[in-house]
């Protein structure tokens, strides 16, 4: 659930521990030492990062939320590739280039950010 790490001094240490679920258990755990202000300010907390949106991609979908497309080794790593998105770079790549938009066949396909 957690790890001790040492800091400072010999005999400083502190209990870290990651990830919401974690924090949740840590903070029951230690509710009955903790004051009325100190425990609303850490549900406080938990609560404010539970109801952030999660920006970053994982083993399945990339950025922007879009599944991946295929897998592919590029300089020796591991990389998966996101179609839309890169559809979305390339197009802001000519852009910046100067270079005229590719005409559409079917306008509805068009991506956005």
């Amino acid at each position: 659930m957690g790890s001790i790490e040492r800091h400072g001094e010999p005999d400083d240490f502190r209990w870290v521990t990651q990830g919401a679920a974690n924090v949740g258990k840590v903070l029951d755990l230690t509710s009955q030492w903790l004051g009325e202000k100190k425990l609303a300010q850490a549900r406080g907390a938990l609560h404010a990062f539970d109801s952030q949106e999660h920006l970053k991609g994982d083993s399945s979908r990339c950025l922007r939320g879009h599944v991946y497309d295929y897998q592919a080794i590029r300089g020796g790593r591991l990389r998966r590739i996101c179609k839309a998105c890169n559809r979305i770079t390339h197009r802001k790549r000519r852009a910046a280039y100067g270079i005229r938009p590719r005409q559409f066949a079917n306008a509805s396909r068009r991506y956005s950010e």
